[in-house]
């Protein structure tokens, strides 16, 4: 269901054409992929990866609460801890979950006959990890875009502020779910 969320959302506020798009949504537990071919959803996947793997990584590692955990995740600075061996785990659990998307795209490859995925927008809670775009943009060789599900929606700034814009991508699939109508997915 998040899959079919994210291309309502991406119908809403992207141009649809040609071509080959990778929507990802990581959220805290689930990884959603659906990958568009030509407006046309051709592929889409569920991997229970997300970020949840910070945190458990850094309570683990670090004998961090999950509120420091969570902190941490943010970019913020949690008093008595080693930044740098904190970001050598952050790092290591990004590889870890964009090695799942590479691998999903190559699945996808094997299985279509496509030879390439021309965009990619993620969207879900990991898009605010550190350096988590930067490294997926790097390992797929191409750039990654982080979604604005509210680029084509009205939204009052007085109710809702600064804050919308800094969190939008954790809203994808709601929004997806809200502009949802009968006769879609």
């Amino acid at each position: 269901m998040d899959a079919f969320a994210l291309e309502n959302m991406y119908e809403t506020n992207y141009d649809m054409g040609a071509g080959t798009v990778a929507l990802l949504n990581i959220g805290a537990s689930v990884m959603n992929i659906n990958i568009l071919k030509d407006g046309l959803s051709a592929f889409t996947r569920d991997i229970t990866v997300g970020g949840n793997r910070y945190t458990d990584a850094l309570q683990k590692d670090f004998g961090m609460t999950s509120e420091d955990a969570e902190r941490v995740k943010r970019g913020e600075i949690v008093e008595g801890s080693d930044q740098e061996q904190i970001a050598g785990v952050v790092a290591s659990v990004t590889e870890d979950i964009v090695a799942e998307v590479q691998r999903s795209f190559e699945f996808f490859r094997s299985t279509t006959g496509s030879d390439k995925v021309d965009q990619v927008l993620v969207s879900g809670g990991c898009t605010r990890v550190g350096n988590f775009t930067q490294v997926l943009s790097e390992r797929l060789g191409m750039s990654v875009e982080i979604a604005n599900p509210f680029q084509n929606i009205k939204v009052d700034a007085k109710k809702f502020g600064a804050a919308l814009l800094e969190t939008g991508a954790m809203a994808a699939v709601a929004v997806g779910l809200a502009v949802r109508r009968q006769g879609d997915r």
